[in-house]
C-alpha cells in the first residue's frame, strides 16, 4: 500500500460508501435481542450475529470472532462479515466485497474484488504505514463489545477516519 494509493479513492474507500445506504439503517444505537444474537433497530432494521454474544465483564472488552450482518429496514443484508480463519476475514457491502488478511502479526493484506492485493510487505509501501495504521488510517473493521459502557459497535476505517457503522446496547 502506497501513500498515493491510500490518499486516492481507492477499492476500499469505494466499498464503505457503497454501503451509505445500509450504515443510514442502523445510526441510532440498537437494542440487543433476547437471545443475545443480534440487535434491532428502530423501523425494522438489524444487526445480526453468527451467534449468541456473551456480556463481557464490567471492566473488560471483548473481541467476538463471529459472522455478522445487517439487514435494512426492507429485510435486505447490505453489509457482511464472515471469518474465514485466523486473521482473515472478508466483507460484503452491497455486492462489493474485499478480503482482510493479516498471515503474520505485522503484514497485512487487503485484496479487492478485481483481486488485486495490496500489502505492507509489497515493494513501495508507505513509508508512515505502521503509524497509519495506529491511527486507523488504513483499511480495517473491528467488532468490540465493551462491559464498562454495556455496548457492542461495529466501526470500519481507513476512509476519511474511523467511522462507528453501529452500536447495540445491552
Amino acid at each position: 500500500m502506497t501513500c498515493e494509493w491510500l490518499e486516492s479513492n481507492n477499492c476500499w474507500k469505494e466499498l464503505i460508501a457503497s454501503a451509505d445506504g445500509c450504515r443510514a439503517a442502523v445510526t441510532a444505537p440498537g437494542e440487543m435481542n433476547d437471545e443475545r444474537d443480534g440487535c434491532d433497530y428502530e423501523g425494522g432494521a438489524a444487526w445480526e450475529f453468527g451467534g449468541a454474544l456473551s456480556t463481557p465483564a464490567a471492566a473488560s472488552t471483548q473481541f467476538p470472532v463471529t459472522n455478522w450482518r445487517i439487514v435494512d429496514d426492507s429485510g435486505e443484508a447490505c453489509m457482511t462479515g464472515k471469518v474465514l480463519g485466523i486473521g482473515r476475514s472478508i466483507i460484503d457491502a452491497n455486492g462489493s466485497v474485499a478480503l482482510l488478511e493479516s498471515p503474520t502479526l505485522t503484514t497485512y493484506h487487503l485484496t479487492c474484488a478485481d483481486g488485486t492485493t495490496y500489502g505492507n510487505d509489497q515493494p513501495g509501501t508507505c513509508e508512515s504505514f505502521a503509524e497509519r495504521w495506529l491511527l486507523q488510517q488504513t483499511p480495517g473493521v473491528l467488532f468490540t463489545c465493551d462491559g464498562s459502557a454495556e455496548r457492542c459497535e461495529l466501526a470500519i476505517w481507513g476512509s476519511a477516519s474511523e467511522e462507528t457503522v453501529t452500536s447495540c446496547d445491552f
